[in-house]
């Protein structure tokens, strides 16, 4: 049963940040552990050496990745995939969970699409964050203002 659901959190992988085959064993081995929820039996969270590494959303089936998750993907997927790259300046604002604005976005990986998932890092690759992305590429570059990616955590941790 345990491999049935490995399976389908590999695909729910490979449909929301294109991780397949060897990217997303590396992302869920095969020693992770998948916790459900008491109420409906559903997966929750997955945790992989005790570290939570992301949690399944119930209202859409997708995941939100944690620090330790982002730190993970961000060690498998190479610059520019799933990023989000901000100026230098509102580094440390980002670090300490404020929301990116278009206007600070240097580059953005042009396949992220709004509600996404996204880590956030300054211009040497460094994780300042993890976020749900508000815009997509080509809205970032013509507004040049407003939200683009909602924070979720950053770094600095407490």
């Amino acid at each position: 049963m345990f491999k049935f659901f490995l399976r389908q959190i590999r695909l729910i992988l490979q449909y929301q940040f294109d991780l397949a085959g060897k990217e997303a064993r590396i992302f869920f081995p095969d020693h992770c552990v998948l916790s459900r929820s008491k109420k409906t039996n559903k997966i929750r969270f997955v945790h992989v050496d005790g570290r939570l590494i992301c949690t399944l959303k119930p209202t859409d089936g997708m995941f939100t990745l944690s620090l330790d998750g982002a730190l993970l993907m961000q060690k498998i997927v190479k610059s520019p995939r799933l990023r989000v790259v901000v100026q230098s300046d509102v580094a440390p604002f980002i670090r300490e969970g404020r929301n990116v604005f278009a206007k600070h976005v240097k580059r953005v990986d042009g396949d992220l699409r709004p509600h996404g998932e996204v880590m956030i890092v300054d211009e040497q690759d460094s994780l300042l964050g993890v976020g749900r992305m508000l815009l997509n590429q080509k809205e970032i570059e013509d507004f040049n203002r407003g939200l683009a990616v909602h924070t979720r955590h950053g770094m600095k941790r407490s």
